[in-house]
């Protein structure tokens, strides 16, 4: 899926108890805002082609600091 000429999406993720997307945040890059503060963040980058596709989770941060 990787190296097939697909698309990559992306889906970054707060713990806040548990995991939750962000909504909106779907670029490659996220900037934490205060609400994430005290939380880790992790992202979901989504391979995807004609043959299907394949989620990849990110570790997750340290919590968020200000």
């Amino acid at each position: 899926y990787w190296n097939n000429g697909g698309t990559i999406t992306y889906q970054w993720q707060v713990n806040g108890g548990s995991w939750a997307n962000i909504a909106g945040a779907t670029n490659g890059t996220y900037t934490p805002v205060v609400g994430d503060v005290g939380k880790p963040i992790r992202v979901i980058v989504t391979a995807t082609n004609s043959a299907g596709a394949t989620p990849a989770t990110s570790g997750a941060t340290g919590n968020v600091v200000s």
